[in-house]
């Protein structure tokens, strides 16, 4: 297995890369385009502020999948984030929340997913779950 992932990430965790390097796993250092079939997103899209960097992040993901390659996301859904309902203060630059511990989220909702998924050349083709968590899987167009 290989992952992609921030450099400042792999530092503040390096336990636990060093554990999926000994286990065989590689971290890459440089993304490939048209080079993979799956491209698996859990809890990052929602974290981003603001919009053009989420859509950059897909954007990025749809050049590393060949066309008809999947993306495989989870995302925290509406319902499932508390600060929407109050917690947090709302941040328009981002269209989200800044939590009470400083960070950012935006809650989604299908329709939302599906047009920041089309804006960037994908489209949805299963939804697994939609409580709490969208669980979704989008083919590249």
């Amino acid at each position: 297995m290989a992952v992609w992932e921030r450099p400042d990430a792999i530092s503040r965790y390096s336990k636990e890369y060093a554990t999926f390097k000994r286990r065989g796993g590689v971290v890459l250092n440089k993304i490939h385009h048209d080079n993979y079939d799956i491209a698996v997103m859990t809890f990052v899209l929602e974290t981003i502020c603001p919009e053009f960097g989420r859509r950059k992040l897909l954007s990025e993901a749809h050049q590393m999948v060949r066309k008809g390659g999947r993306l495989v996301m989870g995302i925290r859904a509406s319902y499932d984030v508390k600060t929407a309902r109050g917690k947090g203060k709302y941040c328009e630059i981002g269209g989200g929340y800044i939590t009470p511990l400083r960070t950012f989220i935006k809650p989604y909702d299908m329709n939302a997913l599906s047009d920041i998924l089309k804006a960037t050349q994908f489209e949805v083709e299963k939804v697994y779950n939609q409580s709490p968590i969208l669980n979704v899987v989008a083919r590249a167009v």
